[in-house]
């Protein structure tokens, strides 16, 4: 039985209980958790399961986790310290709802807190460049600070180019925020994503 199968299985086993990557990982023996997380980012866009930060039915810590979508409720709990987008890209015609200023402030205060925790000195200035000398130092994965320069590149021709974001700049600002809120515990940090 694939890894796949095995966490679906399991998912609609215990449901409507919902677990995190780790759990799931000691529940089913596989290892490395990563491998959870890909499978699991995998269900959630084939609609399958469904993906939010919310508290482990487990570990009773509040983190990303899974859900069997025949089990999912359609309101997602609303009491999350910090919820994240879903994982699932809307369509164009019901874009997620991003409110596109506090996601660059979410990615400044979340390059700020790991400047901070490697180094003394002052940040350079600006979030771009804090961003590349974060990668350049090799804190930051690339694909992380890719996601990061998405997010602010947005902001900014919202904010100064008065541009209209559409249904599809949502859709990709809220992968974006998934993408670096998932990094970003996985690492510990704060994230602080709010869609």
């Amino acid at each position: 039985m694939t890894h796949l199968s095995r966490i679906l299985e399991h998912l609609e086993d215990i449901a409507p209980d919902e677990v995190c990557d780790d759990c799931l990982s000691e529940a089913l023996g596989i290892k490395p958790r990563q491998s959870v997380n890909q499978v699991c980012r995998q269900l959630g866009h084939a609609g399958k399961i469904v993906r939010w930060q919310a508290r482990c039915s487990v570990c009773r810590s509040t983190k990303l986790v899974n859900r069997h979508s025949t089990q999912a409720s359609s309101a997602r709990p609303t009491a999350v310290a910090t919820p994240r987008p879903p994982d699932v890209p809307a369509s164009p015609a019901q874009p997620p709802d991003v409110d596109i200023e506090q996601a660059r402030t979410a990615v400044v205060r979340l390059v700020l807190s790991i400047w901070r925790r490697h180094f003394a000195e002052d940040p350079p200035r600006g979030p771009a460049a804090l961003i590349v000398q974060l990668r350049n130092e090799a804190i930051l994965p690339t694909h992380i600070a890719n996601m990061m320069h998405t997010v602010c590149g947005l902001r900014n021709v919202h904010v100064y180019e008065e541009m209209p974001l559409d249904a599809n700049a949502m859709t990709i600002a809220a992968a974006a925020l998934a993408i670096i809120s998932e990094w970003a515990e996985e690492q510990g940090l704060p994230a602080g994503f709010r869609s």
